[in-house]
């Protein structure tokens, strides 16, 4: 979505690269939009809440486009900055401009938004739940082995096909199969492996 945004010149793109999300607070994301709208001109965000939301209003303001401010691992968000981020949205619209914020997150950020504390943004947001590769493992795997290869390997080179019915049935999520492909391919580069494989017809990598 980031990707296709970015793309677009009626959209102005910003993002929050705070790692820790437990301690990103309203000024952090505030900071991030100042630093990916503003000009150097336009100098430094104010630190006094005042002058800060007036300062970033007036560079959203001059930009004349709609942005859309994106927030990673947002589950790990304190409920206070998701009301924040509620008010802020509030306040830019205020002042004739439009904002809105992505927060993409794992399954808790959606039921923490059904929690009475928190129906005051949670009613005003719309959800969209990600079933990632679920009835999609095979595809996945073929996709990753593909990319992963050297030119002319196939996936079917390097695992037999019972061994990816097996990966497929037992894996469910992305880091499963990284994980478990990637100790698969240990243990059959172990000595003595490709040998007793090789002697059973075993296709292997």
């Amino acid at each position: 979505m980031q990707s296709e945004l970015a793309t677009e010149k009626d959209i102005l793109l910003s993002r929050s690269l705070a790692i820790d999300k437990e301690r990103v607070r309203l000024a952090t994301l505030m900071t991030a939009l100042f630093y990916d709208l503003a000009t150097e001109k336009e100098g430094r965000l104010p630190t006094a809440p005042e002058q800060r939301e007036r300062k970033l209003l007036s560079v959203i303001g001059k930009r004349r486009k709609p942005v859309v401010l994106f927030v990673d691992e947002a589950h790990d968000l304190h409920h206070r900055t998701l009301l924040g981020i509620k008010r802020l949205m509030e306040l830019v619209r205020s002042g004739g401009a439009t904002l809105s914020v992505v927060l993409a997150g794992h399954p808790k950020l959606k039921n923490d938004l059904r929690r009475p504390h928190l129906e005051e943004i949670g009613a005003r947001a719309e959800v969209f739940t990600l079933e990632g590769i679920r009835s999609h493992q095979r595809q996945y795997i073929e996709w990753l082995l593909n990319e992963c290869a050297i030119e002319g390997i196939q996936p079917e080179d390097v695992l037999t096909e019972e061994a990816m019915v097996l990966l497929t049935e037992r894996l469910a999520t992305p880091l499963q199969v990284e994980h478990y492909l990637r100790r698969t391919f240990e243990e059959a580069h172990k000595p003595g492996f490709l040998t007793n494989a090789e002697k059973k017809g075993v296709k292997t990598c």
